[in-house]
């Protein structure tokens, strides 16, 4: 009806009215289509060559771009595989893939194929990547092959399941017979192309197209109408938010405003702080100002009492080092009456004390049974003397001797907390079988130790001295110092008085 009304109000001719609207639609007749032709081309439209006769016949690997499986065996392809190609006579491997572990390979070679790339057949296999083993192969004739698609992921329906899909140009092809639907949908297009067929359209086609166009745009309408309410909506919806977000900006203001305003007041507050802080140090300070004039008129004071008690001062520093001169007497006199007691020889081998031999700390640690008496016995005499020597020099000991003088003599060392009962803390100087062994060389290692504070706390210990092993040459070398201020020893008889 609309068609009609259109050509009665026009005046033209049906025919040329059918023809508009075949043009308006994009359809031209035949009898134009050399024209649009013409005119393609002058606009720069060029037409797709057709491929020569024989094409298929001429195709070579090196064509292929890529190449492609799908449906292989899943558990064969867990352990990974990788793809070859290879020639059928002899069966020389042209080309070699990148490990693979889908059943659904697509491979495109990085460098494109350099060997075999004249072949038109060849032997494509799936090789195990552990053995070496084909678990799929599949010869293939480029000639044989048929368009399959030009995407793989755009194509309809499922791919041919284990057969070699081959990518020439812009096209998938199959081997022949593989999906004839897919073959054909791309095959029609292209024929229909070569013949040139010429569209034919009906009247009610054209009617019918225009009752849809007429449909679409009130429906058009109806959307546009639509899309002004939900505009309307969304700008209400954005002013509400505005004036949400203005709202809410203004109490953060507000809010950022009271909190400023409380900081400014915690600052006066402890700006006052400050201030009265101020001014208590200012006080204090003109207090200490005040203290310090009275401790400089008591120093003068001082200094005046010290410059009249000079004199004085002198007679008693006399006096002092008299004194001292008498104390020390007095030591060298009781030092030399403990050497006449416990004199300490050496007689070129072995240090003696009161003609028992005590050797270094090595040796004694091997000592035999037979000789415990005298050696006990000897270091008895030692702790007795090093006790008697501290008491008169005044020198405190590291350890703690227990029955100086006998021969069941021990030490202990008060800084060794780790075991508490009384016999860890004490260590025999004598040794009556193979457990006290361990004990009597702890024990001599702690005298030694002991003696060689004495040295340092008199100032006598040096590097000669420091790596001595002698516990009477240690005891010796104090008396020495102390009464004669040397180290040498007597010549006459060796013994240190």
């Amino acid at each position: 009806l609309k068609f009609s009304q259109s050509v009665g109000s026009s005046g033209r001719r049906p025919d040329a009215m059918i023809g508009l609207n075949f043009n308006a639609l994009g359809l031209g007749l035949g009898k134009d289509k050399g024209i649009a032709t013409k005119k393609g081309l002058q606009a720069g439209q060029e037409e797709p060559p057709l491929p020569l006769g024989g094409a298929a016949s001429r195709r070579r690997l090196r064509h292929v771009s890529q190449l492609a499986v799908r449906g292989l065996d899943a558990e064969a392809c867990a352990g990974g595989y990788v793809l070859e190609v290879a020639a059928t006579d002899p069966p020389d491997v042209f080309l070699r893939s990148d490990l693979f572990r889908t059943p659904n390979p697509t491979w495109a070679p990085v460098c494109g194929i350099r060997h075999g790339w004249h072949s038109s057949a060849f032997e494509l296999r799936a090789v195990a990547a552990e053995g070496g083993e084909a678990f799929w192969r599949a010869s293939v004739r480029l000639p044989d092959y048929e368009p399959l698609c030009t995407e793989l992921s755009e194509m309809r329906g499922l791919p041919p399941l284990k057969a070699p899909l081959l990518r020439l140009d812009s096209l998938w092809l199959a081997p022949a017979g593989a999906f004839q639907a897919s073959s054909s949908t791309v095959a029609e297009p292209e024929l229909r192309r070569r013949q040139g067929a010429v569209k034919q359209l009906r009247t009610s086609d054209i009617c019918q197209a225009g009752s849809s166009i007429s449909n679409m745009l009130d429906r058009l309408r109806g959307l546009e109408a639509e899309s002004s309410v939900l505009r309307d909506a969304m700008d209400g919806c954005l002013r509400r938010g505005q004036l949400q977000a203005q709202s809410e900006q203004r109490q953060l203001r507000e809010l950022r405003v009271t909190q400023l305003r409380d900081r400014v007041a915690r600052r006066r507050q402890s700006a006052a702080q400050l201030r009265s802080r101020l001014d208590a140090v200012r006080g204090r300070q003109g207090d200490q100002a005040q203290e310090v004039l009275e401790g400089e008129r008591h120093l003068r004071k001082a200094e005046e009492a010290n410059r009249e008690a000079a004199p004085e001062l002198v007679g008693l520093s006399a006096e002092l080092r008299w004194l001292k001169q008498q104390l020390h007497c007095r030591q060298i006199r009781m030092l030399h009456e403990v050497s006449q007691v416990y004199p300490i020889e050496n007689t070129g081998r072995q240090w003696a004390i009161r003609r028992l031999f005590l050797s270094n700390i090595d040796i004694l640690s091997r000592q035999d049974q037979r000789e415990e008496t005298s050696v006990s016995s000897a270091l008895g005499f030692l702790t007795h003397f090093i006790v008697t020597v501290a008491s008169i020099l005044e020198v405190p000991l590291r350890i703690v001797i227990r029955q100086p003088g006998s021969s069941r003599s021990s030490v202990s060392d008060p800084l060794d907390s780790q075991d508490p009962s009384p016999q860890a803390c004490e260590w025999p100087l004598y040794y009556s079988g193979k457990s006290e062994k361990k004990r009597f060389v702890t024990a001599l290692h702690l005298l030694m130790d002991s003696l060689q504070q004495f040295l340092y706390s008199r100032g006598y210990l040096d590097e000669k001295h420091f790596g001595s092993s002698n516990l009477l040459e240690c005891a010796g070398l104090i008396l020495r110092r102390e009464m004669h201020g040397t180290e040498s020893e007597p010549k006459e008889t060796g013994r240190v008085k």
